[in-house]
């Protein structure tokens, strides 16, 4: 561990006083002297220093062994974050999903039952149950002491069969425990038990490794944690504390009893009366006593390796100290990663440090066991976490936000705050003792609070937000000042949108305004601003300037023959009239460019801009996921390189300046999406026949063909087999034609979205009606497009399985469950595709699949997108194609945002990639009693949906219903109001920043004419211009 002075001496610097810890420690102490105590060792690390540790008293008062840091102690369930760690990095390979039911690894869990009358499971037990012990496992005795409750009684005899040495791994133990009934409906309530053991058996199964070597292999080597184990080697015995408990059970008793962890040969707990498990034996030929215990490697107990802590009376969990666990929990609040070794992302991590309960139960009940059953307090699976509750209050362990608190029954604990990176380790070797740990958390929030940080209930963020507030504000004004102009057209905000981010400022809702603006302008100059909080705002200033000036020079702008300085006032002051000068003349260009509409820019730039030694992860860095802050950074992030295709045309005409930043935005341009927005619209019914688009083929059999599948299913029996595919492939060759694309292309759009069925790309499964492959269709589609100038964006428009039960997919069914989509068919679909298509130059995206049914649970399918995004990017790379990812809803937009954007990291980790946002005004009985301006307002909203995320908007018509123009009976009347709502729309679109794509090119004249493009220009709904002026610049025809 580091040196303790050393650390003491950063105390200061770090904002955290030692003094209340050490205060603590002496009244441990004293307890150690009176006999309450045989010993006690306490630790606190803050932003990897140690800032305090002590020890008192023995490790064993037979032996006389004092307490230190290399002292071996028994974790038990103090062993659960380290297995949880080990899951989570299967998980972020995709190995495993949380809403997986656990019976698809563990089949003897598919008969489980609850209670004594044995009641079927409501639904099954899912994997993230076993995280946050929702699933209704509990757990038997241990220590000598007998059960509490009936429930504990039901696991007796496993707890017995384990000690007699009946059990000789979990494959066995998982058997045997699945056949007890649980003690409530899985996700209906929260129940401390042997959950975690379970999971590392689905460990074991998911690596087809033993438990021990996995964690072993996976994370305490990586690690460094040389002195952890499941089973001790002989040699380090000497260092393995003993094990004590007051009596009587849950008392105050002034003295303490010892207890080998030792359960003799035969493996069964003997003499429970006087409260010792076993005696120990003694090797009189070795310096050192040495107890046996089944600790040891070789012991009667180690066959059965245990994750969770504890499956037997006594024996289970890992071994370490204080050093190891320090290591490893440090790793947790620098957030996945320790000395260059990164185990887990930061956003995988960030998942562990919410509320469990209050996020991922049906019922949100909690009922805590292990220190304190108070309001105010969640789980998560590293343990108990403080959650927002008006009775709970900063005298209330437990409840500050955004902390951990946990430990084992060897009387071992600890305490993770995320905020101030701090890690708080306890141990006294007494069972079930948690009072030293009370003691010691209580005492290092007081240091905080003393150190100077506000740490009152209510308050954890508001030093953090103060602190980030201040060094943006402290950043160099002048590169602030010239990043308004860049901004305003940039990131689509006023002046008076500035103000009112100035007073969300003062509220604490959106701290990192003024950074953003800094970073704006940096960005484009190519200046690194670490956005590192904790350090001085005047260091961000001078490497702001020093960075600008090299930049400048690498550029071959003219420089004073001064040496660069570090200093501020050293700058060359006509170095910054070029840097003013460069921004001011991006801002007219761009404005130019867009005719003088600034607010009409929409995607000009994008902030993906990374560049090895300058600039990594601009903007990106200080982005934190919540609603307020993302508006404005998401937004930035995700702009695409449209404007750079101006810059050739009026570069020449604006200056040296101008010029070297034009050609600086061109050396990036292979980090960029090249294509201009999309203004397309769709061929459905081409490649995927739905009643609409294709009602050629469906009026024929009438009402009960609804759907691709019903269709073929009729067809079939009424002309065959051979006759039916005949016809399918007769509409395929000419439903669209080059006439269609042609005249898509002179009515102003630019790029088309072909929908289309997995049986497209690889054949219907075996057993399915579909009529496939017709990947040619697809060639001569992209054949035309290039030749048109025209973008193709692909859509995956029928899954295998179906992406839900809806006619869209291709199959209506009623019985349709989400388990029916076969993932990993739709990600060979898409390799196909994307192996196919690398290098096209007309395909600019791949949807990877349309409208997920909302049975699909959230984390599924941002799992899904994760692999199906690396899986196109491994032939497609993201200055070429977009890959969009339908969330089709905005009612599950923020859901699917936060697990994408937070959990896997998604923006951060993946680039030019937007969600798909389908927005019809005509579906759902709340659209039928709206009037036009209802329609017409919710638009706008829809505008302000489109500029918090990346977004295409995939789907949108004319489509209204009756009631919309129900006191407009005049036929020009509701053309006017048809034009207006046609420009409503496209103006709202026009800010998502990969496009839009109406729907649909053609449509059955029975159906309303605002489905059908073709009609909407005949009746001057949509005309051309409007197109241009939402912002499509026409790509010359001829190439893309």
């Amino acid at each position: 561990m580091e040196d303790l002075q050393a650390g003491t001496r950063k105390a200061k610097s770090l904002q955290m006083d030692p003094q209340p810890l050490r205060a603590a420690a002496g009244r441990l102490k004293s307890q150690v002297d009176s006999g309450r105590l045989p010993g006690v060792m306490t630790c606190a690390v803050k932003e990897g220093h140690l800032i305090h540790f002590e020890a008192h008293g023995f490790s064993d008062l037979a032996g006389q062994v004092a307490m230190n840091s290399q002292t071996l102690f028994r974790l038990y369930s103090q062993t659960k974050p380290v297995l949880v760690v080990g899951f989570l990095i299967l998980f972020e390979r995709g190995e495993v999903l949380l809403d997986d039911p656990v019976e698809k690894y563990l089949p003897e869990f598919k008969d489980a039952a609850v209670g004594p009358q044995r009641k079927p499971l409501s639904r099954p037990i899912l994997v993230r149950d076993l995280l946050a012990h929702t699933s209704g496992i509990g757990f038997g005795p241990g220590f000598g002491y007998e059960a509490e409750n009936d429930y504990e009684s039901t696991y007796v005899g496993l707890v017995r069969k384990v000690d007699a040495g009946e059990i000789h791994s979990l494959a066995e133990w998982c058997e045997e425990l699945a056949k007890i009934p649980l003690r409530f409906q899985p996700g209906k309530d929260w129940g401390y038990g042997y959950s975690s053991d379970v999971l590392g058996r689905l460990i074991e199964v998911l690596t087809k490794k033993r438990l021990d070597d996995f964690l072993r292999e996976e994370v305490l080597e990586p690690l460094g944690m040389a002195n952890t184990f499941f089973a001790v080697p002989e040699e380090q015995a000497p260092k393995l504390a003993a094990l004590y408990k007051r009596e009587p059970w849950h008392g105050k008793a002034k003295t303490v009893r010892f207890v080998t962890s030792d359960v003799g040969g035969s493996g069964v707990m003997e003499d429970l009366s006087r409260n010792v498990l076993a005696r120990p034996e003694v090797d009189k030929s070795s310096v050192h006593p040495m107890p046996t215990s089944v600790f040891l490697h070789g012991g009667p107990a180690s066959k059965v390796i245990q994750g969770g802590g504890c499956i037997c009376s006594v024996a289970g969990g890992l071994v370490s100290n204080f050093t190891d666990c320090s290591r490893f929990f440090q790793m947790i609040v620098n957030n996945g990663e320790l000395d260059g070794v990164r185990l887990l992302k930061a956003a995988t991590v960030q998942l562990l440090g919410r509320d469990w309960l209050n996020e991922f139960t049906t019922e949100k009940r909690r009922r805590p066991l292990w220190v304190w059953n108070t309001p105010g307090i969640g789980f998560s699976p590293l343990g108990q976490i403080g959650v927002k509750f008006k009775g709970a209050n900063r005298r209330t362990v437990g409840s500050q936000l955004h902390t951990v608190h946990w430990g084992g029954a060897g009387g071992s604990g600890y305490m993770l705050n995320w905020p101030h990176r701090l890690v708080v380790l306890t141990y006294s070797g007494v069972v079930f003792d948690t009072d030293t740990q009370k003691t010691m958390w209580r005492a290092a929030f007081g240091s905080l609070r003393r150190g100077g940080l506000s740490l009152s209930r209510g308050e954890q963020g508001h030093h953090a937000r103060q602190k980030a507030k201040s060094l943006a504000l402290s950043a160099d004004r002048r590169i602030v000042n010239d990043a308004m102009p860049v901004a305003e057209l940039v990131v689509g905000l006023t002046a008076g949108d500035f103000a009112r981010t100035k007073a969300a400022d003062r509220m604490g809702k959106q701290p990192k305004s003024a950074a953003v603006f800094a970073a704006v302008s940096s960005w484009l100059l190519g200046i690194k601003l670490p956005f590192n909080y904790r350090a001085a705002g005047e260091s961000l200033r001078i490497e702001a300037v020093a960075s600008s000036n090299k930049v400048l020079s690498q550029r071959g702008l003219n420089r004073s023959s001064q040496t660069q300085s570090t200093q501020p006032e050293d700058v060359p002051s006509h170095a910054e009239e070029v840097v003013r000068l460069a921004l001011s003349t991006l801002a007219s260009a761009l404005a130019q460019a867009n005719g003088g509409h600034s607010e009409r820019l929409g995607p000009a730039l994008c902030a993906a801009l990374r560049k090895e030694g300058t600039t990594k992860r601009p903007l990106a860095a200080c982005a934190t996921g919540s609603p307020a802050e993302d508006v404005v950074l998401a937004r930035v992030r995700t702009l695409s390189l449209c404007a750079v295709a101006y810059w050739r045309e009026v570069s020449q005409d604006l200056g040296r300046a101008a010029s070297s930043l034009s050609r600086f935005l061109e050396q990036q341009r292979h980090l960029y999406w090249k294509r201009p927005p999309y203004r397309g619209v769709n061929l459905g019914g081409w490649l995927l026949l739905e009643p609409g688009p294709s009602h050629e083929l469906f009026q024929t059999f009438g009402p009960e063909a609804t759907c691709e599948w019903r269709l073929l299913d009729k067809m079939r029996k009424h002309f065959g087999t051979q006759k039916t595919i005949e016809a399918i492939q007769a509409h395929r060759a000419n439903f669209i034609s080059e006439e269609d694309f042609r005249n898509i292309r002179s009515m102003g759009f630019n790029a088309v979205r072909i929908p289309f069925g997995y049986w497209i790309v690889t054949g219907p499964a075996k057993g399915e009606l579909y009529v496939g492959p017709g990947l040619d269709f697809l060639d001569r589609a992209l054949t035309w497009c290039q030749r048109l100038g025209l973008q193709a964006l692909l859509d995956l428009h029928g899954a295998p399985g179906g992406e839900s039960g809806e006619k869209p997919c291709g199959r209506e069914r009623k019985d349709w469950r989400w388990e029916h989509w076969r993932l990993d068919e739709s990600i060979e679909a898409l390799r196909v595709i994307a192996r196919r298509y690398k290098g096209h130059p007309a395909v600019s995206g791949i949807a990877v699949c349309n409208e997920p049914s909302e049975k699909v649970p959230a984390d599924v399918l941002c799992q899904f997108y994760d692999e199906a995004v690396r899986t196109i990017r491994t032939f497609m790379p993201p200055d070429e194609v977009s890959i969009v990812l339908p969330v089709y809803r905005t009612e599950r937009l923020d859901e699917i945002w936060r697990l994408w954007n937070r959990v896997f990291d998604g923006f951060a980790s993946h680039a030019n990639v937007a969600f798909d946002l389908h927005l019809y005004h005509c579906f759902g009985a709340w659209w039928q009693r709206q009037g036009l301006g209802s329609h017409l307002r919710m638009t706008k909203r829809h505008r302000k949906i489109l500029r918090r995320v990346p977004a295409v908007v995939g789907e949108w018509s004319l489509a209204l219903p009756d009631r919309a123009l129900a006191q407009t009976d005049i036929e020009e009347a509701q053309d006017q109001a048809y034009k207006a709502f046609a420009a409503a729309q496209l103006d709202a679109y026009s800010h998502a920043s990969h496009g839009w794509f109406f729907w649909n090119w053609c449509d059955s004249p029975a159906h309303h004419p605002g489905w059908d493009a073709r009609t909407c220009f005949q009746r001057h709904w949509l005309a051309q211009a409007d197109l241009c002026k939402s912002g499509a610049p026409l790509i010359p025809a001829g190439g893309v």
